[in-house]
């Protein structure tokens, strides 16, 4: 079962209310049973995600490769959620609509200051239930890296935004983008 299907099944149940937001922790197991145990904890008395748990499957997914001062970004969204760009009479919309919104809403930075795109947002093939992007970033330093994800809140507050993160050196990292939760500082050297 792929991680993707496996973190759509949990379907945010209400006890599930605590997420992953260490974000130098390193988690180097990859299977599904580890991303949903690294994600998502059961009710402790912590901090509750409110109305992320209230929504059905109002979720998107990236990946986040980081290659020295680059970052690639690949972004996958079920077709429900990208058709909230519809105008009238549009089954979904344009990739222009939706590449547009990801550039603005999908931003890296690094020693305070954003990352220019080299490789603006583009369409890639993906399932017949998903639209997926890939885009990349060019850093001038590796320091006070912050991952930003906005995308989607804005039409849908209660969605929320599963992102691993996979260094040059090959280890792995989650994050759970949440309307509250859309930035996380980042470091590529242990903390």
């Amino acid at each position: 079962m792929s991680i993707l299907a496996t973190f759509s099944s949990l379907q945010y149940a209400p006890r599930l209310t605590r997420y992953f937001t260490t974000p130098c922790c390193r988690n180097t197991r990859s299977d599904p049973e580890s991303l949903a145990n690294s994600v998502l904890a059961v009710d402790d008395g912590c901090e509750r995600l409110g109305s992320t748990a209230a929504h059905t499957k109002s979720a998107s997914y990236s990946n986040w490769r980081i290659d020295g001062k680059v970052f690639h970004l690949s972004f996958t969204v079920p077709l429900p959620e990208s058709a909230r760009f519809n105008q009238p009479g549009e089954l979904q919309p344009p990739n222009e609509s939706v590449e547009d919104s990801l550039a603005t809403h999908l931003p890296v930075s690094a020693g305070g200051r954003n990352c220019p795109l080299f490789a603006r947002p583009k369409p890639l093939a993906a399932t017949a239930q998903f639209r997926r992007f890939v885009m990349s970033f060019n850093c001038s330093t590796e320091a006070d890296i912050v991952l930003r994800s906005s995308a989607f809140f804005e039409l849908m507050p209660s969605q929320v935004s599963l992102a691993q993160i996979q260094t040059s050196d090959g280890t792995v990292m989650w994050q759970l983008f949440t309307k509250d939760k859309q930035s996380v500082p980042f470091c590529l050297d242990l903390c």
